[in-house]
C-alpha cells in the first residue's frame, strides 16, 4: 500500500490547495513598488550627491557603478542558490522579506550619510562599501521576492495577473516618487541650511526607507508561501553543480534572459540619450518633461492594464512580438521623417515605443516563471532561486550597458555641448543614437522571440506534471517539496 508523504508548514506556509486571495493579490505587488522608490531615488541623487555634494570625481563613481554591473553577474545567481536551499519554518522567500528588508533601509542611509569631515580617500571607500552593500541587500530581497510568485500558485494566468499588479505599482510608485522628492529634498534642504549640504539627502533617505522597508515587511508577514510538491526524477537532492549544469541546459531560461536583458538595454539607450536629444536636437521647453513623463509613466499603465487576457488567450510569444514591432514603428516613424521632422513625430514615437515596451515587459517575469516550470518538467528539477535570478541580473545589466554605449557613441561623435549648435554631423550623431541604434536591436529582439515556442509545450507540461507530482506525493518516496 502507497504510503503518503506528511508534509507539514510553518507559519505563513500552507499547501497548494489553498488559493491566492484578493489581499494578496493586491498586496503582494507593493513590495514591487517599494523597489521603484529605491531605484528613482538612487538614479536621481546618488550621482548627483556624490559628485556634487561630495566632491567625488565622476570618474571614480563611474567606475563603481561598472563594477558593481561585474560583481552582479556572480552575486546574483549565488543568492539564487542559496534562496533555493533555504528550509525555515516560516518559509523559502518570506525570511528575507521580513528580516533582510531592514538592511536595504540602512545600507541605502548609509550610502547617503557619508561624513563631511572625512578625507577625500575615506569618502571614495565609504561609497565604495556601501553602494557594493546597497546592491548586495537589494539582491539578498528582491530575488526572494521575485521567487515568491512561483509560490503563490502554479496556475500561469492567475500568475499574469499578479504579474499586471506587480507593475501598476511598480510604474505608480515611480511616477509618485519622481513628483514627490524632489520637493520633499527641496524643503529639506530650506529646513536644514548651512554646513551640512549631504543632511537633507540623509534625511530624505531615511524616512523613504522606512516607507519600503515597512512594505516588504508586511508583504513578508501576511502573504502566505505554498508548498508544492515537485515531480522530481529521483528521490535524492539535486546538488549545487547539478543545479548549475540543469541552469545552461534551459534553453528557454536563456531565450528570456537574453530577451530581458536586450528588454532594459533598449529602453536604457532611450532613455540614456533623450536629455541630449531634446536639448540639442528638439530645443524644446519644459512642456516636454510633462509628456514624457506621461509617455513613460501614463501609457505603459494603460497598456499593463489590456495586455495581460491577450497574453493568456493568444500566448506570450504573439503579443510580445507585436509589442516589439510597436515600439520599432515609433522609432521607425521618428526615422523616415528625419532629424527636422516637428515636434508630434518625437511624441507619437516615444508613445508608441514605450506602449511597445510594456507590452513585452508585461509577459517578461510570467515567461520566466514558465522556464522554473519547464526545469521541473525536463530535468525534475525546480530551481526557482538560480532561474530568478537572471532577472535581476537583466534589470541590472542592460541599463549598465546601454549607459556604457550610450557613453562611448559619444565619444566617437565628438560630443561637445559647447559645439554641437553649429554642427549638423553632430547632431545627426545623435539622432542616429536615438533612433537608428534602438531600432536595430528591436530587429534582433523581434527575431530572438520568434524561438519562443513555450507557450504551445505549457498545456503538455502542466498535464504530466500533474501527474508526476501525485504520483510523487504518494509514492511513499523522500519528496522534495518546495520550502
Amino acid at each position: 500500500m502507497a504510503k503518503t508523504k506528511e508534509i507539514r508548514y510553518g507559519r505563513g506556509v500552507v499547501g497548494p490547495d489553498v488559493k491566492v486571495t484578493k489581499y494578496e493579490r493586491r498586496v503582494y505587488p507593493l513590495a514591487e513598488g517599494g523597489l521603484a522608490i529605491v531605484n528613482v531615488f538612487m538614479s536621481m541623487y546618488f550621482l548627483f550627491y556624490a559628485t556634487v555634494i561630495m566632491g567625488i570625481d565622476p570618474a571614480v563613481a563611474g567606475t563603481m557603478t561598472l563594477f558593481a554591473r561585474i560583481f552582479d553577474a556572480v552575486n546574483d545567481p549565488m543568492m539564487g542558490a542559496i534562496v533555493d536551499r533555504t528550509d525555515t519554518r516560516f518559509g523559502t522567500c518570506r525570511p528575507y522579506l521580513m528580516f533582510g528588508s531592514v538592511f536595504i533601509g540602512l545600507s541605502i542611509v548609509l550610502l547617503f550619510a557619508i561624513p563631511q569631515g572625512l578625507s577625500m580617500t575615506g569618502k571614495i571607500v565609504w561609497m565604495w562599501v556601501f553602494y557594493i552593500l546597497e546592491n548586495m541587500m537589494v539582491t539578498l530581497v528582491g530575488i526572494p521576492y521575485k521567487g515568491m510568485m512561483s509560490r503563490l500558485t502554479n496556475e500561469g494566468s492567475e500568475r499574469m495577473f499578479i504579474n499586471r499588479n506587480c507593475l501598476i505599482a511598480s510604474y505608480l510608485m515611480a511616477l509618485f516618487a519622481s513628483l514627490a522628492i524632489p520637493a520633499f529634498v527641496g524643503r529639506m534642504t530650506s529646513l536644514f541650511p548651512g554646513n551640512a549640504p549631504g543632511l537633507p539627502y540623509t534625511i530624505s533617505c531615511a524616512v523613504l526607507m522606512v516607507f519600503v522597508c515597512g512594505l516588504y515587511i508586511l508583504v513578508g508577514i501576511t502573504v502566505k508561501e505554498r508548498k508544492f510538491v515537485v515531480a522530481a526524477l529521483s528521490d535524492t537532492k539535486a546538488k549545487l553543480s547539478d543545479c548549475i549544469k540543469i541552469l545552461f541546459r534551459n534553453k528557454y531560461w536563456f531565450l528570456i534572459t537574453i530577451a530581458a536583458t536586450l528588454n532594459y538595454f533598449i529602453t536604457g539607450v532611450n532613455t540614456a540619450i533623450t536629455l541630449h536629444y531634446t536639448n540639442y536636437i528638439l530645443n524644446a521647453g519644459s512642456i516636454l518633461t510633462i509628456i514624457t513623463m506621461v509617455a513613460n509613466f501614463g501609457i505603459p499603465l494603460i497598456v499593463m492594464l489590456i495586455v495581460p487576457r491577450y497574453a493568456v488567450s493568444k500566448g506570450k510569444r504573439p503579443v510580445a512580438i507585436t509589442g516589439i514591432l510597436i515600439a520599432a514603428s515609433g522609432m521607425l516613424l521618428r526615422l523616415v521623417m528625419g532629424i527636422s521632422a516637428p515636434l508630434w513625430v518625437y511624441v507619437a514615437g516615444l508613445f508608441l515605443f514605450n506602449a511597445g515596451m510594456a507590452t513585452f515587459t508585461t509577459c517578461q517575469a510570467t515567461g520566466m516563471l514558465d522556464c522554473i516550470e519547464y526545469s521541473e518538467w525536463r530535468f525534475g528539477v525546480r530551481n526557482d532561486g538560480m532561474i530568478i535570478s537572471a532577472y535581476s541580473m537583466s534589470s541590472k545589466a542592460g541599463p549598465g550597458l546601454a549607459t556604457a554605449l550610450v557613453g562611448i557613441l559619444l565619444k566617437a561623435i565628438k560630443f561637445d555641448k559647447l559645439l554641437i549648435a553649429g554642427d549638423p554631423a553632430m547632431q545627426q550623431g545623435i539622432f542616429n543614437i536615438a533612433v537608428l541604434v534602438p531600432l536595430l536591436f528591436l530587429v534582433l529582439f523581434a527575431v530572438l522571440m520568434c524561438f519562443w515556442d513555450l507557450d504551445k509545450k505549457q498545456p503538455t507540461i502542466r498535464a504530466d506534471l500533474d501527474q508526476r507530482r501525485a504520483a510523487v506525493a504518494t509514492g511513499g518516496q523522500d519528496v522534495s517539496v518546495q520550502g
